[in-house]
């Protein structure tokens, strides 16, 4: 076989190694190496279909060519041969970038690989598999929690991705950017490109971000319906200037984007139109669903020209216009202020200063948040009617436990638990 260095015996070159991970299957025949030329040909039998990995590796253990990997059987992917458990593959001495391998290597053979428990998300301890720079979270009807995450910014350019964890907080998968298997008619409309294989090939959007969809997160608390779809609120791709309102019409553009459980399209479009917004900028926005699904309760969809100065941040921070705005699924053709004036703040009970979180305690009753009035807002779902309020500090979070009516709020720094009280009264239980 020729390398860099010339002509080597393959004896020198390569030494076989074989890795079996689960006691169910076994090498039945195999593996074995044999050069030919300047071709190195490898055969191997195994026991049972199971997952097998092929690569060469340095002598510090790195891998330079991956050749092949999957699961042996009917859909095994190549270059293996489908419905067989014997298998021959062919290296040309070359590593994943082409070049010739100039040092020593072995041969790999990896069988029964399957994906074992690493941690969990939520723990303290500092591991490889603890998410960071978490911006959005959502609870479902199954009990299941949604994370978004920013992996990556430059500038207003963000990519991100949504991981599924169940209550205890082991990771149950990754919904966006959408799992591979997903089959290619839930995607049609996401991307109209397909393999070979039939395998959905995703469409990037804008380079900069390397974005898969044809609009992007920001940070939120996302919603959930009682069918298990999740909606986010997105504005569309931006370049330099198109966030400039004097520039462009696209600058105060928002949008409402929505995906089934298991990543693909909730209906026939990721998101829904374009929607003119009264400002440039988002600003906290928290998203809840109604109790029959068939709407959202929103607010920061658009902030107000004040801001409020921040000693802990050190800077100003976005006042959300006061109002809480209803989105009708699926059309999420329009977001009409529902309780308070998105122009005149106020704090009796037709207006709302800053709000922020809200919360559906399942029985027609939506609680908001009011945060620069101090105080927790109760909404009749159906009309939008004040029914009352408790007092409350700076109130930023909020959520209701449907089954015993306990309210949750985050607020100076705390999360507390209440219970309602009469008349008219949040008493603390615990913090």
């Amino acid at each position: 076989m020729k390398t860099r260095n010339g002509l080597m015996s393959v004896a020198a070159l390569l030494v076989l190694s074989s890795t079996l991970l689960a006691a169910e299957v076994r090498f039945a025949a195999g593996p074995k190496a044999t050069r030919g030329g300047d071709q190195v040909k490898i055969t191997f039998t195994m026991s049972a279909p199971t997952n097998v990995q092929v690569s060469i590796v340095d002598d510090h253990g790195k891998t330079v060519r991956h050749l092949a990997a999957g699961l042996l059987g009917a859909n095994a992917p190549s270059p293996f041969k489908r419905d067989s458990l014997t298998q021959e593959l062919t290296w040309d001495g070359k590593d994943d970038d082409g070049r010739a391998v100039a040092a020593n290597v072995k041969v790999r053979v990896a069988a029964g690989i399957s994906a074992d428990y690493a941690g969990t998300a939520f723990g303290s301890e500092p591991t490889s598999d603890n998410l960071t720079n978490v911006i959005g979270l959502a609870t479902g009807p199954d009990g299941r929690v949604y994370v978004l995450s920013q992996r990556w910014h430059r500038l207003w350019w963000i990519q991100t991705s949504l991981h599924v964890f169940n209550r205890s907080g082991e990771y149950v998968m990754t919904i966006k950017p959408f799992p591979a298997d997903l089959p290619p008619d839930k995607l049609a409309k996401l991307s109209p490109l397909t393999d070979e294989a039939g395998n959905v090939v995703p469409i990037i959007h804008r380079i900069l971000a390397m974005d898969y969809y044809p609009a992007e997160d920001v940070p939120q608390h996302m919603a959930v319906t009682p069918d298990g779809n999740l909606h986010l609120l997105n504005v569309p791709p931006s370049y330099i200037g198109d966030r400039d309102p004097a520039k462009t019409d696209r600058g105060a553009l928002k949008c409402f984007a929505s995906l089934a459980p298991d990543g693909s399209l909730a209906y026939d479009r990721f998101v829904g139109p374009e929607l003119a917004g009264r400002t440039l900028d988002v600003g906290d926005p928290y998203l809840v669903s109604a109790a029959d699904g068939q709407s959202l309760f929103v607010t920061g969809v658009d902030i107000t020209a004040k801001r409020e100065w921040d000693p802990n941040e050190r800077r100003p921070l976005a006042i959300n216009v006061p109002a809480v705005y209803r989105v009708e699924l699926p059309a999420r053709a329009a977001y009409k202020p529902f309780f308070g004036d998105p122009a005149v703040p106020g704090g009796d009970d037709k207006h709302l200063n800053d709000p922020r979180g809200l919360a559906s305690d399942g029985k027609g009753r939506i609680y908001v948040a009011d945060r620069g009035n101090n105080r927790i807002v109760v909404l009749n779902e159906e009309d939008g009617r004040f029914v009352k309020s408790f007092e409350v500090e700076a109130p930023t979070w909020i959520g209701v436990n449907k089954a015993n009516g306990a309210i949750y709020v985050a607020t100076s720094g705390e999360l507390i638990k209440f219970v309602e009280g009469f008349p008219g009264r949040l008493t603390a239980k615990a913090r």
